[in-house]
């Protein structure tokens, strides 16, 4: 779906005290937050997430509202130490989703 799409559907059904979440490609964050704030959406939250500690940043869960926030809180979260070996943060994050977390 177009994000232009997205926004639009989430302006329309999210209630005054609703958070408005997604899941998207980091190389986008910027311009999908400049989107949002067309419809007075705005981010309270910020993860950006990494494969391994070595690795760039892949992906942004962001969640919106709308209001906004004087301080934006953002944090990063890597989902592997090494190949099959999560790390905690991952592991709490997704355990009620998998079943061999």
């Amino acid at each position: 779906m177009p994000f232009e799409d997205l926004v639009e559907a989430a302006d329309l059904l999210l209630s005054e005290n609703g958070i408005f979440a997604v899941v998207i490609p980091y190389k986008e964050e910027e311009k999908f937050i400049d989107l949002c704030a067309e419809f007075e959406l705005y981010p309270v939250k910020v993860t950006r997430v990494k494969g391994s500690h070595k690795t760039p940043i892949v992906r942004s869960l962001m969640a919106f509202k709308r209001y906004e926030l004087s301080v934006l809180t953002a944090d990063e979260l890597v989902v592997e130490i090494n190949r099959h070996e999560y790390t905690d943060d991952y592991i709490n994050l997704t355990k009620d989703f998998y079943l061999k977390m």
